[in-house]
């Protein structure tokens, strides 16, 4: 049996635990993913550690196992180095936050590669009813784009460069003939911004938490089971979308990997920006 524990925000852990079965999938893999403070990674299962209540388990049905399986162990708290081709081209596999990985000639290979692995994924009873009761303004998904935007400073060029994101989503609309954006972002002045220009044509996952230009997701969060529950299904929704678009965000990596069939394109003006 192997043992994953957690590593910074929730789509980052999805894309390493599914690396992790790519490379282990004879294994028994367990992931034990909890609330810890700054999200550190954990070396090893403490008695504290193992009190905590498993995040994963409330999203994903796990194979049977005991406690006691876990205590004591040591964890898995980086990504594997050895992948299956032809992600054993890329940087030994590590593809988070890489901008150049959405114009490699192995993506779409890999998108099929790591779909396959989302599929064998059961949602709980619990995560299907709160997905679907979320979703109802996702309408007419076959005429609807999916639009990801992080606040400014999560591209290490940190500029604010939402005008041009919106210029760019609206020629999308007209060269797709889509009619509704499913805007994917936290930030409370983006949101007025796309509302203000597309009025009831913008469209959200139905729990939807919002903060300033200056702030990411860690900032000001209460609650980081409900942080990671609303970033899966909000992106699980994104992925029943006809067409995506955004920057290197781990989030956007996600659900084309949910769905490799999605049309997508990377903002003009952060293509060459890496996610932080």
């Amino acid at each position: 049996m192997r043992i994953i524990t957690n590593w910074a925000g929730f789509f980052s852990n999805f894309l390493r635990y599914i690396a992790w079965t790519l490379c282990h999938g004879n294994e028994k893999i367990i992931f034990h993913f909890v609330d810890t403070p700054g999200n550190h990674p954990i070396p090893s299962i403490t008695k504290e550690i193992l009190e905590k209540e498993n995040i994963w388990n409330v999203i994903f049905e796990q194979p049977e196992y005991t406690l006691n399986d876990l205590f004591g162990n040591n964890c898995e708290c980086n990504f594997p180095t050895e992948y299956p081709s032809p992600l054993d081209k890329i940087n030994n596999g590590y593809i988070c936050c890489d901008a150049s990985i959405y114009s490699h000639e192995h993506f779409q290979r890999i998108r099929e590669i790591y779909y396959g692995e989302t599929q064998k994924l059961i949602l709980t009873p619990y995560i299907k009813e709160y997905i679907n009761k979320n979703s109802t303004m996702l309408l007419y998904p076959e005429k609807t784009i999916a639009v990801f935007i992080r606040y400014p400073l999560h591209y290490r060029d940190k500029n604010d460069k939402i005008y041009d994101m919106i210029s760019e989503v609206e020629d999308l609309m007209h060269k797709y003939d889509l009619e509704y954006i499913y805007l994917v972002t936290m930030v409370d002045e983006y949101v007025q911004l796309f509302i203000n220009k597309f009025k009831n044509k913008v469209i959200f996952f139905g729990n939807k938490r919002l903060t300033t230009i200056n702030k990411d997701w860690l900032d000001d969060m209460k609650d980081y089971k409900q942080e990671c529950i609303d970033c899966f299904s909000e992106v699980y929704v994104a992925s029943k979308c006809k067409y995506a678009v955004g920057s290197s965000s781990n989030m956007l990596l996600g659900c084309l990997f949910l769905n490799p069939k999605m049309e997508f394109k990377i903002f003009d003006t952060t293509a060459n920006s890496h996610g932080l």
